[in-house]
């Protein structure tokens, strides 16, 4: 008889279904709900998972949107011939007038082709109608839900307090998932973990689980915990059937790229007033700065006043790297956020070239 496998999927590894196209969604989930119906799989599903993942699927279809937006096309703007009309060159203008006049049309076209896309997708997030809705849903449905009972939020304080992985400042819903599991998983049976994130890994080598957890999970349960990244690494393992887990892991590891730099899923909440104090501080330091140049400033003496401001924008990256755990480069004129982040809209940013002659010597956002 084949062993059971118990499973257990991190809240991004749900969010990322969302990414799948229809044919290996549709793989995906005939086989693993199968073999949970089958019970050759068991689900295990914390609570804080499923609102962890209530939290944040509105957020990453967002993100979803946007990206399709800039793959269709950013918003255009059609330039017209301005070219003067002259008996010499009436025929060449009457015909880029003639073509101008076709484009306009098609490009109208498209314009409103994005915006039934634009609305169509907004719709179906609000009416939870996309395919991994559905899928998503099943799972939670077939899945063994354990509730999140107050001994087991006292315990996750107390690990949270004690300095113990996983968790991050701010944030102790990591813990509260750890706990849950130890609580209600059977002695001497192994558990599947898919999906970990930085909260689980190790310090000295980010592709490892944490050892401090596999050697309590060991102690406390007699039994081992394994390890898997990727989702697409799971299926290939323990369901061959999925013909696509090499596809499926391409794409996780794809939105994992793009999310560098964006909020970690678990402790959203607690880090917006971190994202709150680096806007502040910038806007503070940005407000100062500016107060001691104009568009007839040197050069030499805005550069004067940017190296005795270059501390507090600083510390503003400070405080914004542990938003995005990521490095922020830092030039030797002062700061440089990094291209991903677009602060042109902002009101801290100082155009490049600002005070004429200043080249890349200038300190700017961008």
């Amino acid at each position: 008889m084949k062993k059971k496998i118990n499973l257990f999927l991190d809240t991004n590894k749900f969010l990322a279904l969302y990414t799948l196209p229809k044919e290996e969604l549709e793989e995906i989930e005939k086989e693993l709900l199968k073999a949970i119906k089958e019970e050759s799989i068991v689900l295990w599903l914390p609570e804080q998972v499923i609102n962890e993942f209530k939290r944040n699927r509105e957020r990453i279809l967002v993100e979803r949107v946007q990206k399709l937006e800039k793959e269709v096309g950013e918003e255009m703007k059609l330039e017209k011939c301005k070219l003067s009309l002259t008996l010499a060159d009436r025929g060449e203008i009457e015909r880029i007038k003639k073509i101008e006049s076709e484009i306009e049309v098609k490009f109208n076209e498209l314009k409103e082709a994005k915006k039934k896309l634009r609305d169509k997708i907004a719709k179906d997030v609000k009416a939870k109608t996309f395919l991994a809705d559905a899928f998503v849903k099943k799972l939670f449905d077939a899945a063994k839900v354990i509730k999140v009972e107050t001994e087991i939020v006292r315990m996750a304080k107390l690990r949270f307090t004690l300095g113990n992985p996983p968790g991050k400042e701010g944030s102790f819903g990591d813990a509260v998932i750890w706990e849950t599991l130890l609580s209600v998983m059977p002695e001497k049976e192994d558990l599947h973990f898919v999906g970990f994130d930085n909260d689980f890994r190790s310090k000295l080598d980010k592709s490892d689980f944490s050892p401090f957890l596999l050697e309590e999970w060991e102690e406390r349960k007699n039994s081992k915990l394994l390890p898997f990244a990727h989702l697409g690494d799971f299926t290939k393992e323990a369901i061959p059937k999925i013909k696509s887990s090499n596809e499926i892991k391409t794409r996780e590891e794809k939105l994992e790229r793009e999310m560098e730099g964006v909020l970690s899923i678990h402790g959203l909440n607690a880090n917006l007033e971190v994202a709150t104090l680096a806007l502040d501080t910038f806007n503070a330091a940005h407000k100062r700065l500016m107060a001691f140049t104009d568009l007839n400033t040197p050069a030499v003496k805005y550069l004067e006043h940017a190296e005795i401001y270059s501390p507090i924008f600083t510390s503003a990256l400070n405080l914004q790297a542990q938003l995005t755990e990521s490095i922020v480069p830092i030039t030797t004129a002062g700061i440089q956020i990094a291209d991903s982040y677009d602060w042109t809209k902002s009101p801290l940013y100082i155009a490049k070239g600002l005070t004429g002659n200043a080249g890349n010597d200038v300190l700017y956002d961008t």
